[in-house]
């Protein structure tokens, strides 16, 4: 949502009377106002404060602005600047500019400091700073799967504002070893289960997207349980249920497990951008 921005409060130091001299304060417009990032506009008087004569003449420094903060920036010579914000935006920072009142052979240099209003939308941390979106949470995804299960696959993007993202996507994950995981640069988790996994355990496949613009993140987890399929199977004595396949089978081995563990992402992290 954009705002008509007309008027600021302007705070400063107190002015102290200095006869002759020029008078070029540092002057802060404050956060609350209404100005927002990536195109907001309004004019200042700088000689409010200031209070220089007449004759006293405004000018933009050299390399006075960032150009990611403001996109355009004017000073008239009576000290009236007119400002286009920029895309930059950082939670009450204050964006610069510098500026030079000149009188005869006296000189003298001030700041405008000028932040920006919070541009995101409700519960984004950090936004595109010009729609105010940002990609979300994304939900955690619990699936259950057989032992050795192969070609699965899980939609990372899914719920997921990824346009919110104007630069580059970065996508990464990480699992256990019990699980083989790829991702790729639209979000596509595919995974394996490795001769690792054991059924009745959870292994947690997280992801991540980062955005090359705007510090935008987000996180999600996939909690992928072995089936156990030994649940309401007994065996006669002699026997043990094999949890992969739920058969009764002579005892030649300990197939026990302990169930309900959630073993987490520890193996290598798969990076693609796109």
């Amino acid at each position: 949502m954009r705002y008509c921005y007309c008027n600021v409060r302007v705070s400063n130091p107190q002015v102290r009377a200095c006869g002759d001299c020029l008078i070029a304060n540092d002057q802060i417009v404050g956060c609350g106002q209404g100005l927002l990032p990536c195109g907001g506009t309004t004019t200042i008087n700088l000689n409010t404060i200031n209070n220089n004569p007449s004759d006293a003449i405004y000018s933009l420094k050299t390399n006075g602005y960032s150009a990611g903060d403001f996109s355009a920036v004017s000073i008239t010579a009576a000290g009236v600047v007119s400002l286009t914000t920029g895309n930059n935006y950082t939670p009450h920072g204050l964006h610069e500019i510098h500026y030079v009142v000149t009188k005869g052979s006296y000189k003298n240099f001030g700041i405008l400091k000028v932040c920006f209003d919070s541009p995101c939308d409700e519960g984004c941390a950090k936004c595109n700073t010009c729609e105010g979106t940002c990609y979300g949470t994304p939900a955690l995804v619990e699936v259950t799967v057989d032992c050795m299960a192969t070609g699965q696959t899980h939609n990372a993007a899914t719920g997921l504002n990824i346009a919110s993202c104007d630069g580059t996507n970065t996508w990464t994950v990480a699992a256990p070893a019990a699980i083989s995981v790829t991702i790729n640069n639209a979000g596509l988790v595919s995974y394996d289960l490795t001769s690792d996994a054991l059924p009745g355990i959870i292994y947690r496949i997280t992801w991540k997207v980062v955005c090359s613009l705007y510090g935008m993140e987000t996180t999600g987890n996939i909690d992928v349980t072995v089936e156990d399929k030994c649940a309401n199977v007994l065996c006669e004595a002699g026997y043990t249920c094999n949890k992969c396949t739920g058969d009764c089978e002579e005892n030649n081995s300990d197939l026990s497990t302990t169930g309900g563990t959630v073993v987490g992402a520890g193996g290598g992290v798969v990076v693609v951008s796109g």
